[in-house]
């Protein structure tokens, strides 16, 4: 598989965690905010351990060049999972939701 291939498809993993991250803020049924925040917040732990990894294979074999997109895939990762935890934090302390 080509590079930019694989940038591509985990830049579309991550958007469209973070768009479920959004659908999810916007829905008032209880569970359903749960199981998409959790849906979300599984994809963007994957791709955060996915693009870690990299990160370290590519140090590990001391290849040169500028780590700026890793490191921007992983601060949006980390993002995204914090914006998950928040909003399944407030699921589960909300009273005004009674589903």
């Amino acid at each position: 598989m080509e590079t930019f291939k694989v940038v591509a498809l985990g830049a579309l993993g991550i958007a469209s965690c973070l768009a479920l991250l959004l659908v999810a803020g916007r829905t008032w049924v209880r569970w359903h905010r749960l199981v998409v925040s959790l849906v979300a917040l599984l994809g963007l732990v994957s791709q955060c351990i996915f693009w870690g990894g990299v990160s370290r294979i590519l140090k590990g074999f001391e290849v040169g060049g500028s780590y700026f997109w890793l490191y921007a895939g992983l601060g949006t990762s980390v993002a995204g999972m914090v914006w998950a935890l928040v909003l399944l934090g407030t699921t589960f302390s909300s009273r005004r939701l009674t589903d």
